[in-house]
């Protein structure tokens, strides 16, 4: 039972008036017991409670009872088995969580309920949650919840200790159930989880490339010179991404320079710094050697879904496409380095024509023909858009924290792997014990309030986890993350 609690209970010594009854309903009280029995005007409690002892009373040859009763009594406890620690399974899908139970009821002794959330009769009160040492819920949407549970569980959790551990899983349809941003949103459920439910995409690094040639200070519009509509169209770009991507910024006319490394999203500032810092330098456009540098900064970063390229550019070139081509081939083929252009001002006459084919068959970008500010904001921002797709599911490998691996005595080389797994975001104050593809939280872990709650980002029916539940290097995993939460069963023999 939740937060088994002990008791002590304190014994009363017998009154005076009760110890005399005993002593004189037998008759045998002889005068000198008598008067050794002090007066309550005289003696104090603690006087009188000290000069009583066993062998003052004799309570009619029943000396034994006390010490046979407790014999018996503890016989009685040996012969019943020990109270079992009771865990609560509420699915959301027939037999949904059949692979748990046989985790748990092959691992520890304990009792289990398993029940469905959307047909059954479910506890709603804290009362009937606190029989439960946890509760797992599996499968289960706050929009699957009962009125009123969401509450109950948040004050089993947060003020009575309660466990909970949450597992991931779709619908009827196949679509994507648990920890969806428009579900999960601003409620109380939300507020329990280690992770936060968001819009997931896959992380991307776009790396910048801004002509600073001399070309670039022509008018464009209301006495903006390209250049400073390139600074301008960068800004706007900025706010397309999320904040799990990376921007770098480099700068390029005769000679190319890093204005800014690969940098997170997070560090939004020094990424609007950067750009405001870009001034123009003179002097032709190279090509060449700026898209090598770009590449060999792009290849090194890890953990995201797509590294592209983007470059601002009025196409006043000073080397040959037969120069420049070859290192956009390599960065794609060796990669997968795409690259796409925002042509500023491209109504010139010596629009360079061939960058259509270079562009979409070459860097497998896109090649945007922009003649005013508007259009080049457009442009920025739905290229970046065009990169950030929804999460499509692949096969990866887990990988466990380094100091839970000691702990748990599990290697991230002998783990088996997922087919996918829905996209959160990793709370401040909690651990992601186990991460996936792109460093995303695949099981994550942490106090709240009193209790702990813990958060595995995928199925348990195999339709995800087939390779897990298969693995005994997995199963093993499955089971110390969730008896990592569940107190040892207690010990009642």
């Amino acid at each position: 039972m939740l937060k088994k609690m002990k008791v002590l209970w304190i014994a009363l010594f017998v009154t005076l008036g009760m110890t005399t009854f005993a002593a004189c309903g037998e008759g045998n009280v002889d005068s000198s017991s008598v008067d050794n029995i002090p007066s309550e005007e005289t003696t104090s409690n603690s006087e009188w409670e000290e000069s009583i002892s066993s062998e003052d009373v004799d309570f009619g040859g029943n000396s034994d009872f006390s010490e046979e009763s407790s014999e018996e009594d503890s016989s009685k406890n040996e012969n019943q088995p020990p109270e079992k620690d009771k865990i609560l399974i509420l699915e959301r899908n027939e037999q949904e969580a059949e692979t748990l139970e046989n985790l748990l009821a092959n691992e520890q002794d304990y009792q289990i309920t398993t029940l469905n959330i959307l047909e059954d009769e479910i506890p709603l009160t804290v009362d009937a949650l606190t029989v439960y040492e946890q509760i797992i819920l599996v499968n289960v949407a706050n929009a699957d919840m009962p009125n009123g549970f969401d509450e109950a569980l948040h004050s089993y959790v947060y003020d009575l200790g309660g466990n909970l551990f949450t597992v991931g899983g779709n619908d009827e349809k196949g679509e994507e159930n648990t920890y969806q941003r428009d579900d999960m949103y601003d409620t109380l459920y939300q507020e329990m989880l280690p992770v936060e439910a968001i819009e997931y995409t896959a992380p991307i690094a776009v790396m910048f490339i801004v002509d600073t040639s001399g070309s670039m200070m022509q008018e464009m519009e209301q006495g903006r010179t390209y250049f400073d509509c390139e600074k301008m169209a960068l800004l706007a770009g900025i706010e397309a991404f999320t904040e799990r991507d990376y921007v770098g910024i480099m700068s390029f006319d005769t000679v190319n320079s890093v204005v800014l490394p690969l940098t997170p999203l997070t560090e939004k500032t020094k990424i609007t710094t950067a750009i405001d810092s870009l001034n123009t330098a003179g002097g032709g456009s190279i090509f060449l050697g700026v898209l090598e540098r770009a590449g060999q900064a792009l290849k090194e970063i890890e953990k995201v879904g797509r590294r592209h390229i983007v470059m601002l550019t009025d196409g006043v070139v000073s080397d040959s496409p037969e120069e420049y081509e070859p290192i956009i081939d390599h960065n794609y083929k060796e990669y997968g380095i795409t690259l796409s252009i925002v042509g500023v001002d491209f109504t010139l006459e010596d629009y360079p024509y061939y960058w259509d084919d270079i562009v979409e068959n070459i860097g497998h970008g896109r090649l945007y023909k922009t003649n005013t500010l508007a259009e080049m904001i457009s442009a920025a921002q739905g290229e970046i858009r065009s990169q950030i797709n929804k999460m499509e599911h692949e096969t990866f490998s887990l990988q466990i924290a380094a100091e839970y691996a000691d702990l748990y005595g599990i290697s991230s080389e002998n783990l088996p792997t997922l087919d996918g797994f829905y996209g959160t975001k990793l709370k401040k104050e909690a651990v992601a014990i186990v991460t996936g593809i792109y460093g995303t939280p695949i099981y994550a872990q942490w106090t709240y309030g009193k209790g702990v709650v813990g958060s595995f980002m995928c199925d348990l029916n195999g339709a995800w986890s087939q390779d897990l539940l298969q693995n005994a290097e997995g199963i093993s995993l499955m089971k110390k993350l969730i008896f990592g939460i569940i107190p040892a069963p207690a010990d009642n023999s």
